[in-house]
């Protein structure tokens, strides 16, 4: 089946705290960025790769990730919108016709494991629709406006969701699509499929290590995680 991959790298940093764009920040000298799409590309289950940059970064992305590393298997470089559902759309919008089967992956997630790749994207081709995530470990309160608790929940059945998550990708355009039209907004991918109806999505045990990065002490943990566990 011809599977295409689309990376989204268009996340501002707020929380980061940092003037650069989270994609951008540097890891053991080269951009977060890098080792998300190299790791997509690598896989050889993937035929070709869009990447969906931040407003105004289509140009730099182009020249300072794309030919700069020297990713060939990138199909094009598209500008995002103002939230992560705008830029998936966008990159979605760009997929060649013959696309079959799409991975959605976010930039900051810089350990992603080849495994995780062939795993999910097998289940999707057998499912239709599939997505990595982990089991709870803590436990999960529920509270109200006061931060009054109100119960603690059962956590045998919760699961921290990751990327990559994929779809067919016809299922995917079609919700996508749906969602726009309704102004309806989800929290990932697969809360679009699951709110538009009429189509299960599965999960793979996906890997703690898989983190993003979103925080100073995210990075932090990357940069352990970089030295200790041979990620170059």
């Amino acid at each position: 089946m011809k599977v295409y991959a689309i990376i989204v790298a268009a996340g501002d940093g707020k929380r980061m705290g940092s003037k650069v764009k989270k994609p951008y920040l540097e890891l053991a000298g080269r951009p977060l960025l890098f080792y998300a799409l190299r790791n997509i590309i690598d896989s050889s289950l993937i035929t070709g790769t869009i990447l969906v940059a931040g407003n105004g970064l289509v140009d730099y992305c182009q020249k300072k990730i794309v030919e700069a590393y020297g990713f060939n298997r990138i199909l094009s470089v598209v500008e995002g919108g103002d939230q992560r559902q705008d830029s998936v759309y966008q990159g979605l919008k760009a997929l060649p016709e013959d696309a079959e089967i799409v991975v959605i992956h976010d930039g900051v997630r810089p350990f992603v494991s080849g495994k995780i790749i062939k795993e999910t994207i097998t289940a999707a081709i057998e499912y239709g629709a599939a997505i990595t995530g982990v089991r709870v470990k803590d436990t999960i309160k529920m509270i109200d406006e006061s931060h009054r608790v109100i119960q603690t929940v059962n956590r045998d059945g919760l699961w921290a969701v990751q990327t990559p998550q994929v779809f067919m990708a016809k299922l995917l355009r079609d919700c996508y699509d749906k969602a726009v039209s309704k102004g309806f907004y989800g929290t990932d991918d697969a809360s679009i499929v699951e709110w538009a109806g009429g189509f299960e999505v599965r999960i793979v045990e996906g890997e703690y290590e898989n983190i993003k990065i979103t925080t100073p002490f995210d990075m932090m943990v990357a940069e352990v995680m970089m030295e200790k566990g041979g990620y170059l």
